[in-house]
C-alpha cells in the first residue's frame, strides 16, 4: 500500500510509472478515515455538525466572541471554532492545559466559553453516537482487520506531520512495516525530533519507521537555471508565460505534458484562462461551480425568495423562469419546515432538468443531497435546507476538460508534481506567503507554551511545497510585481534567483502580444493604440464608475469592462480600508437602526471590526478616526433619523441604457423623508472643479436618485449626501440632473456609430493601465 498527500499526487505517481502493476494506491485523508474508528459510533457530515454546533452555542455564554447564532450569520463563525479544535487535536493539546498556559490571565474568559463550547459540544455528539474529528485523538482504535492483506505501507510525504499522525503511524509500525520517503528541508526541521532520527537538509530520505532507521537518502539541490523577471503590470504575465511555453517546446524540445504553470495566487486563473484561446492550458483546480447554469438557477431562486422586492432579484429569477407558480413549492413553502425527502427531490428535479449541468458533477450533488437523509434534517425550515445545500454546491468545481496539455495549478496542488519546464506567477509578498487569519482566540505566546503551531510554522508549510517544487525542475522561470503598492515576497530571501534586468520595450511587446491575440482590430506601436470597436451602452450596464471611467478615458474603459483587465494599482491599502469601513458600517447597522448612547455606538463597532481580517494598526487607526462619525451619527439619530437600509442594491432601465448601483445606506426621517448616504473615507469637495464647485464627471448620487425613482420611492433630489468618514460631515450633491442628461446624450449618440476607444491626453500618473499605454 502506498499513501500519497493528494489525489493530484497519485495521479502524477501513475503518469511517470506508466503501465504495470503498481499496487493499492491511497490519499491520506482517506487512509486515515478507513484505519481509525470509534466502536458504535458514526462518522458526522459537514451538515449535521452546523446544526449541532449552533445548537451548543445557543446555550452558552457566547458574547465575548460577538457571535450571531443565527444559523444564516453562524456558518462564517463556526469555521474559526473547527479549525481550532481540530489543531489541538491534531497537536495532541487538551484544552484544559490552555488554563495552564503563561499568559492565561489575558484569555481567561475566552478559554473558559472555549472550553465550555467544546465540552458541551462532545457531550452533545456522545448522546448522538456521532464521530467527529475533533475528539477523535481522545479516544480511537486502529482498524488492524482493514491492514491485514497489506504487507507493506509506504508513505510519500510532503510538508509537515502532526503529532496524531506520527501517534497513528508508530502503532502501527509495529505490526506492519511502515517506510516514509520524504526531503528534509530547513522548513521542515521538526521531524527530525517527531521521528527520534538526525536528518541532513536537502536530503530525499527512504525511512523505515518500524525499526527506526534510515534506508537510503538521496543528495537534491536546486536546478541553476532559474530565473526571476520583474513585470509593472500584471497583464504582461500572460504574455510571459505564453513566451516561456514557446520557448521550452521549440528551443529545448520540452514536451507540452513537462511544463506546469504555478498559480500562487489562483484567483489569477480566470484573466489567464481568458486568454487560453487555443486551449493549450490545463487548469487542474477546476472551473467554479458558480459559473454554471445550474447554480445561477439555484441562487436565483433563493435569492429571490429571500428577498422578493428586490428589483435586482426579479430581474434574476425572470432569466430563468416565466412566473412565480414555476417556483411555488419553494415560495408556499420557505419558512415551514418540511420533509426533507421533499426538498431532496425537488432540488434534483431542477438540476435533472437543466440540459447545461454538467454530468460529471451528478454524483458530487448527489452526495451532498444524500448528507441530509438523517434524523437532525427532519424538523428544518425550508430556507435553512436551502442555505445549508448552498454551503457544500458553491465548493464544487468542474473539471476543465477542454484537453489542454500544460497543466496551470495552486501551490498546494503541486505536490507530487514534477515538471521539467516550470512557470511560476505573482511571487508577490501580498500573495505568497498566504497571509495566516490572526487568531480568533488566542495570542502567540499561549500557542507556543502549549504547543500549537505559529504563523512561522504555517508560512514554513508553504515554504516546503515552494522549495520542493523547485527542486524537481530542471528550468524555471519565476514573475512578479514591482510598484508602489506591490514587491517582491519576502521568501525571496530564503531562495537565491538569478534576476534578469528589466527591460521596459520587453513588457510592452508581451503586452502587445497577447492584446493581438484576442482579436480585436487595432494597430500596435510606439506612439499609440487605436481600437474602433462595434459596440453598444444598451447591453453593457453602467454605473457611476463605469460611466465615469469613459469620460476620462475611453482607452481605460476598453481595458477594464471590455477586456476585464486587472490594473496594476487597483486593490491598494485606500482600497482594502474603504471595503473594511463599508463592511463594518453596513454589519453594525444592519442589526441597528439607531443608537442613542455614544459609548453604545462606538463599543457596537469596536466589537463588529475586531472581528474583521485586516491589520490590527489600521482597525486601531480608523476606529479612533471616526469619532467625530459617531458624534455626528448619535445627533442625527437624537434629532428622529433611523437607518432604514444598508448596501441597496438596485437597477433600472432610463432613456434607453441600464444603469446599476450598490446604495450605502438609505436614512429615513421622522416625517418620513428618505436620504441618500454614500460613505466616503475622504473629503469629496477635493475632487470638485475649483471653478464650477462641481465634481467633475461624478455622477453617483444623481444615479443612486434615478435608481430609486425608478424603482418606486419616493426622494426629493436635495437629499442626495455624501458622508465624510472622517470628519463626520454631510456633503450635499453639487450636481444637477441637467448636467447628467447632458453627459448621458453623449452615451446615447454613440450608439449610432463605431466607437473609437481612444486614450485620454491627459494621462493620470495614478493610471493602472498606463504601462500599456506606453505611458510611464
Amino acid at each position: 500500500m502506498q499513501i500519497f498527500t493528494n489525489k493530484r499526487a497519485i495521479r502524477n505517481y501513475t503518469k511517470r510509472l506508466g503501465d504495470g502493476e503498481i499496487g493499492e494506491l491511497i490519499t491520506i485523508q482517506d487512509f486515515i478515515s478507513k484505519v481509525i474508528y470509534r466502536e458504535d459510533y458514526s462518522k458526522i457530515n459537514s451538515l449535521e455538525r452546523e446544526i449541532i454546533f449552533n445548537s451548543v452555542v445557543k446555550k452558552t455564554k457566547k458574547d465575548i466572541f460577538n457571535i450571531d447564532t443565527n444559523i444564516f450569520n453562524f456558518l462564517s463563525y463556526s469555521r474559526h471554532f473547527f479549525s481550532f479544535f481540530e489543531e489541538l487535536a491534531l497537536e495532541k493539546v487538551e484544552i484544559e492545559s490552555l488554563q495552564k498556559a503563561d499568559y492565561y490571565e489575558d484569555y481567561k474568559k475566552h478559554i473558559e466559553i472555549l472550553k465550555e463550547i467544546y465540552t458541551k459540544f462532545e457531550r452533545e455528539l456522545d448522546q448522538k453516537k456521532y464521530l467527529d474529528s475533533i475528539f477523535l485523538p481522545k479516544n480511537y482504535k486502529i482498524n488492524f482487520e482493514y491492514l491485514e492483506r497489506v504487507s507493506k505501507i509506504k508513505f510519500h510525504f510532503e510538508g509537515r506531520l502532526s503529532k496524531f499522525y506520527v501517534e497513528i503511524f508508530n502503532k502501527i509500525s509495529e505490526k506492519i512495516p511502515f517506510e516514509i520517503e520524504f526531503t528534509k528541508s530547513r522548513f521542515n526541521s521538526k521531524i527530525s525530533e517527531q521521528l527520534e532520527t538526525d536528518f541532513e537538509n536537502e536530503f530525499l530520505y527512504r525511512f523505515d519507521l518500524s525499526k527506526k532507521e534510515i534506508l537510503s537518502k538521496e543528495k537534491v539541490g536546486m536546478s541553476r537555471d532559474i530565473s526571476l523577471y520583474k513585470f509593472k503590470n500584471r497583464l504582461s504575465q500572460i504574455g510571459f508565460v505564453k513566451e516561456k511555453i514557446w520557448f521550452a517546446v521549440e528551443k529545448l524540445g520540452i514536451e507540452p505534458e513537462k511544463i506546469g504553470v504555478i498559480l500562487l495566487d489562483e484567483r489569477f486563473a480566470p484573466t489567464l484562462k481568458a486568454f487560453d484561446k487555443i486551449g493549450n492550458l490545463n487548469f487542474s483546480m477546476g472551473i467554479s461551480i458558480k459559473e454554471s447554469e445550474i447554480y445561477k438557477k439555484l441562487f436565483a431562486i433563493y435569492k429571490f425568495l429571500e428577498s422578493k422586492y428586490s428589483e435586482e432579484n426579479r430581474k434574476r429569477i425572470s432569466k430563468f423562469f416565466q412566473s412565480e407558480e414555476e417556483i411555488s413549492f419553494f415560495s408556499e413553502n420557505w419558512n415551514r419546515q418540511i420533509e426533507i425527502g421533499s426538498f431532496t427531490e425537488k432540488i434534483t428535479e431542477i438540476i435533472l432538468s437543466d440540459k447545461t449541468t454538467p454530468k460529471a458533477i451528478l454524483p458530487r450533488i448527489a452526495k451532498i443531497l444524500a448528507m441530509f437523509q438523517t434524523e437532525i434534517f427532519q424538523k428544518v425550515e425550508l430556507r435553512i435546507l436551502f442555505r445549508l445545500f448552498f454551503e457544500e454546491f458553491e465548493t464544487l468545481t468542474i473539471d476543465d476538460v477542454r484537453g489542454g496539455k500544460i497543466t496551470v495549478q495552486g501551490l498546494l496542488e503541486t505536490r507530487g508534481a514534477e515538471y521539467d519546464f516550470l512557470i511560476v506567477l505573482d511571487f508577490n509578498d501580498e500573495v505568497f506567503p498566504k497571509r495566516e487569519e490572526k487568531d480568533f482566540f488566542i495570542n502567540s505566546e499561549i500557542r507556543k507554551s502549549v504547543g500549537l503551531p505559529l504563523i512561522e510554522d504555517r508560512e514554513g508549510l508553504q515554504k516546503i511545497y515552494f522549495e520542493r517544487i523547485l527542486q524537481k525542475a530542471k528550468h524555471i522561470s519565476i514573475s512578479y510585481l514591482q510598484s508602489e503598492t506591490t514587491k517582491i515576497s519576502r521568501f525571496s530571501h530564503d531562495f537565491q534567483f538569478k534576476e534578469i534586468p528589466q527591460n521596459e520595450r520587453y513588457e510592452k511587446h508581451l503586452i502587445a502580444q497577447i492584446l493581438e491575440t484576442q482579436n480585436e482590430k487595432f494597430h500596435w506601436n510606439s506612439e499609440s493604440v487605436q481600437i474602433l470597436k462595434d459596440f453598444s451602452f444598451a447591453k453593457k450596464p453602467l454605473s457611476n464608475y463605469s460611466m465615469r471611467t469613459f469620460l476620462e478615458c475611453r482607452r481605460r474603459y476598453y481595458f477594464k469592462y471590455l477586456l476585464s483587465i486587472n490594473g496594476e494599482n487597483e486593490k491598494n491599502i485606500n482600497f482594502e480600508i474603504g471595503n473594511l469601513l463599508h463592511n463594518v458600517l453596513k454589519k453594525l447597522y444592519s442589526q441597528n437602526q439607531t443608537f442613542q448612547n455614544l459609548e453604545n455606538l462606538r463599543n457596537e463597532f469596536q466589537k463588529i471590526i475586531a472581528n474583521e481580517n485586516f491589520e490590527q494598526t489600521y482597525k486601531i487607526f480608523w476606529t479612533q478616526k471616526l469619532e467625530n462619525f459617531f458624534r455626528n451619527e448619535i445627533s442625527r439619530f437624537q434629532n428622529g433619523i433611523k437607518v432604514l437600509e444598508v448596501e441597496k442594491s438596485l437597477s433600472a432601465t432610463y432613456r434607453g441604457l441600464e444603469f446599476r448601483g450598490i446604495i450605502d445606506r438609505i436614512d429615513i426621517s421622522e416625517n418620513g423623508e428618505l436620504q441618500i448616504i454614500d460613505y466616503k473615507t475622504t473629503d469629496p469637495s477635493k475632487f470638485r472643479n475649483s471653478e464650477t464647485g462641481k465634481s467633475e464627471n461624478d455622477f453617483q448620487l444623481v444615479i443612486y436618485y434615478i435608481l430609486l425613482k425608478e424603482n418606486g420611492y419616493k426622494i426629493d433630489f436635495e437629499n442626495l449626501y455624501y458622508y465624510n468618514l472622517t470628519s463626520g460631515k454631510m456633503i450635499q450633491n453639487s450636481r444637477t440632473l441637467e448636467d447628467f442628461h447632458k453627459e448621458l446624450d453623449k452615451f446615447i449618440e454613440l450608439e449610432k456609430e463605431k466607437i473609437d476607444f481612444f486614450e485620454s491626453e491627459k494621462c493620470n500618473v495614478f493610471c493602472e493601465y498606463k504601462t500599456i499605454c506606453n505611458r510611464d
